[in-house]
């Protein structure tokens, strides 16, 4: 709270953490280090579109799905199907190749990422 309260009253306020949860609600930009060296430096907005979370396919046939589309890395999660590092054209590939293989494809999003994911992913696993 005394930190929201003083960055409101246009103190600026630097918080050194590795609670990631926290650092995500209260920051309004962000900074991360890894290996000494300054990896990113921006708002939780341009932080999130460096990063490419994965792509969930949500189909009735997930063991069949997974088969068609493994060039692209897809593996079966749960009842769907889960294709690593897709940008948009891509994705678009692979659902128009699923459509023409008779595959029926319920949904197509983009898995949700928290701070501490994309941080791992920019960090290589922890950035120390």
């Amino acid at each position: 709270g005394l930190l929201t309260h003083l960055a409101g009253r246009g103190i600026t306020v630097v918080v050194s953490s590795h609670l990631l949860g926290e650092i995500d609600r209260t920051a309004t930009v962000l900074g991360i280090l890894g290996q000494g060296r300054m990896l990113f430096q921006g708002t939780r907005e341009e932080l999130l579109a460096r990063s490419v979370p994965d792509v969930l396919v949500d189909t009735p046939d997930p063991d069949r799905t997974a088969a068609l589309t493994h060039r692209w890395g897809a593996v079966r999660d749960g009842s769907g199907v889960r294709v690593p590092g897709l940008d948009h054209g891509t994705t678009a590939d692979l659902v128009a190749h699923l459509v023409h293989e008779g595959v029926a494809v319920y949904g197509v999003r983009r898995e949700e990422q928290s701070l501490e994911d994309v941080f791992m992913d920019l960090t290589g696993g922890g950035g120390l």
